[in-house]
């Protein structure tokens, strides 16, 4: 996937700036993937979870507040948001080695093709939900400049705080 992203953002016609933030943006592709939030969702150790968003929102405003100074800094602020993301998913899974032992990579294709097929309703509306969230400033990033892009961003932020409630909620079934 980051070498997807990586051709595709070299061939945007954007300003240098933006394509080494979305570059920097993208590592958190590898921190996702060792993400194991889903094992203390599915264990119900919400416990954690709270910790780890806490924990990364703390290090995201201290980083920043420390290292970002100017609109110029916004791959240093990136950065700050990878570095951050990167340690708490270290962090989750030395927990989980702690909690549960060492992951052990078992292939039981049948379990995985009936676990698949099972999820499949669930991915695809996780799937249009992230479309439907960020396809807009995607396309306006596009077709506008970087400035009404993010008067868009900022405004459609305040949106997504009024539905946090519900997503709460939403979470907790």
């Amino acid at each position: 996937m980051y070498s997807g992203l990586f051709v595709s953002t070299l061939a945007l016609n954007k300003p240098e700036i933006v394509k080494y933030t979305i570059l920097v943006a993208g590592i958190n592709l590898f921190a996702n993937a060792i993400l194991l939030d889903w094992v203390y969702q599915g264990t119900e150790r919400m416990e954690f979870l709270a910790v780890r968003q806490v924990i990364t929102s703390l290090l995201n405003l201290m980083g920043i507040i420390l290292l970002v100074h100017s609109q110029k800094d916004v791959v240093v602020a990136m950065v700050v948001i990878v570095v951050s993301t990167l340690l708490n998913s270290v962090w989750m899974l030395m927990l989980y080695i702690k909690l549960f032992g060492k992951i052990k990579l078992e292939l039981d294709f049948p379990f995985i093709k009936t676990i698949m097929k099972s999820s499949l309703p669930i991915a695809l509306s996780v799937f249009s939900a992230i479309i439907l969230n960020t396809l807009n400033i995607i396309i306006l990033g596009l077709l506008r400049s970087d400035f009404e892009t993010g008067i868009y961003s900022a405004a459609y932020k305040f949106l997504l705080l009024g539905t946090l409630p519900s997503t709460i909620i939403q979470n907790a079934f």
